[in-house]
Formats: C-alpha cells, structure tokens, sequence
C-alpha cells in the first residue's frame, strides 16, 4: 500500500480546499455587479 508523506498529505487537503473555494466563489455574483448588471444589459441592448 502506498503511504504519502506529512507534507504530500497537506498538499492534498490545500489543493481540495482551493478547488472548493473557487467553486464557491465562481458561482457567487460580487454586489456591485449584482447592481449595475441591469444597466450593462440595457446598454447592450441599445447597440
């Protein structure tokens, strides 16, 4: 059986957690555009 290394072993947990939070963080929208994205769609659909 293959045994990983304290440090492999942190590695991983780092590595999962980051891909966690990117996931979290790339389906949340930030305030200000949740504000000024009715606008931006209007200007879109003037041109």
């Amino acid at each position: 059986m293959h045994s990983l290394t304290h440090m492999d072993a942190a590695e991983k947990i780092v590595y999962f957690k980051v891909m966690e939070r990117n996931d979290e963080w790339s389906e949340s929208i930030s305030t200000g555009f949740a504000m000024a994205k009715p606008r931006i769609q209007h200007m879109f659909k003037e041109k």
